[in-house]
């Protein structure tokens, strides 16, 4: 259940900053967007990723490395996900750059916490 835990709790995390991100700048992550913004995004979406593989890693009971790889797993699978739901008409910026940088971002992080 800890493990669990660990691991909604980073995604979370995630979610929630993109959710703040896209709120506050009235973008939809689906939509066309200018290059400074995806630019800004996508290092924001990475220090989130990050930061949220860390606290995974933190609140393991054990293995800290597998629960942070388990973040970036979720985020990478719901950005797989995303696109395969996503019509034509839609930008994929968003969902391969949760693929390629912060998903392994999330996983990374958990190089930054010490086994228990």
């Amino acid at each position: 259940m800890k493990s669990f835990i660990a691991i909604a709790a980073g995604y979370l995390i995630f979610v929630l900053s993109a959710v703040a991100l896209f709120q506050l700048t009235g973008h939809r992550p689906h939509d066309a967007a200018d290059p400074m913004f995806i630019l800004t995004s996508v290092v924001y979406g990475f220090v989130f990723a990050v930061i949220a593989g860390y606290m995974a890693a933190r609140l393991a009971p054990r293995h800290p490395r597998r629960h942070a790889a388990a973040v970036g797993l979720v985020i990478a699978v719901g950005a797989i996900l995303s696109l395969a739901m996503s019509g034509s008409n839609t930008e994929s910026w968003s969902q391969v750059a949760a693929i390629m940088f912060m998903a392994p971002g999330a996983a990374a992080a958990g190089a930054l916490v010490r086994s228990k």
